[in-house]
């Protein structure tokens, strides 16, 4: 199943289970109670050097983000691990990338949100 939010102007891509297990329900639940919605920020953007991501978290979880580019591929693995802090930020060199529609992937505890920005050179 796949839900939008406009956050910040743009649209993101809430992914989670599509099969009909009832457990699957508490799904958008857990990364609701993990990120706060509305709080996931990529800036500036459009981008000619550097990209910022920010957000906050409701409470300590497995993190991995990644850059993709349009058609998925992960370009940059920004940060996987577990994380304990409540307010994630990284800034990113982008100024090697080609001109283009990229996504910053954020997994938490298994499920994903993306976020999307524009490259410009």
């Amino acid at each position: 199943m796949k839900k939008l939010f406009v956050i910040f102007g743009f649209v993101a891509l809430l992914w989670s289970c599509s099969n009909n297990n009832p457990a699957n329900n508490n799904v958008n639940t857990e990364i609701e109670e993990a990120i706060r919605l509305g709080t996931v920020s990529i800036f500036p953007n459009p981008t000619t050097e550097n990209v910022t991501v920010t957000f906050e978290l409701e409470k300590s979880c497995n993190l991995k983000i990644v850059l993709c580019d349009l058609l998925g591929y992960e370009v940059i693995n920004i940060y996987d691990g577990f994380i304990i802090e409540r307010f994630f930020s990284k800034t990113i060199n982008i100024k090697h990338l080609p001109k283009g529609v990229y996504s910053v992937k954020i997994l938490v505890d298994g499920d994903t949100v993306f976020e999307k920005f524009i490259v410009l050179t």
